[in-house]
């Protein structure tokens, strides 16, 4: 018998074998305005929170059993942006917009451990051919190398010529499904 099975908590799953969860998903709510005009979702079923303390509960269970937190975030929406006037706006989508911010926050150091992915699950996002964008140690490293300073493309809301020449754009076509934007971040907490 796989005592490890046994031991698992409710929520992730497991790999028999394995000690760890290898994947934990916990919703910290059901709520939704049910106003989006592509969504479809069922306005009939009731909305909630999840309390505090059960999602901490939830939390602690996990690190009781990885020992570490999971360096994974994952998330959906989407996102908005303020757009300047369309004299000095460039190109980009509002993914592509999240992961430039994203990637000016960083430092050198802070991005070498970071990956970050945004993109629309219909394969747009706003007027471009681009999914989405992603940003890693290798293209922020790029971008230093050719001086593409991001401040200067996010304040003409166009991300989309940042990334083309670092090949960070995410190019699916369209998938003819919306269900919402995805971000992805994934950090390396690999002791330096």
């Amino acid at each position: 018998m796989d005592t490890t099975l046994s031991a698992a908590p409710r929520f992730g799953q497991f790999v028999p074998g394995i000690a760890k969860p290898m994947m934990a998903m916990i919703e910290v709510t059901n709520r939704c305005n049910m106003d989006c005009p592509v969504c479809f979702s069922d306005a009939n079923n009731p909305s909630h929170d999840v309390p505090f303390a059960e999602v901490r509960h939830r939390l602690e269970r996990l690190l009781a059993v990885t020992g570490s937190p999971i360096p994974i975030q994952i998330s959906g929406g989407e996102p908005t942006v303020t757009l300047v006037a369309e004299s000095r706006r460039g190109k980009g989508g509002r993914n592509q917009q999240l992961v430039l911010a994203a990637v000016e926050q960083l430092n050198t150091e802070d991005a070498a451990a970071i990956v970050i992915l945004s993109a629309g699950t219909d394969g747009e996002d706003g007027p471009t051919d681009a999914a989405g964008a992603l940003a890693d140690s290798l293209i922020i490293a790029a971008a230093s190398e050719r001086n593409l300073d991001p401040a200067d493309y996010l304040a003409r809301n166009d991300a989309y010529h940042w990334f083309e020449p670092l090949g960070g754009l995410i190019k699916t076509g369209p998938t003819h499904t919306n269900v919402c934007d995805l971000r992805v971040v994934l950090v390396d907490r690999a002791e330096k």
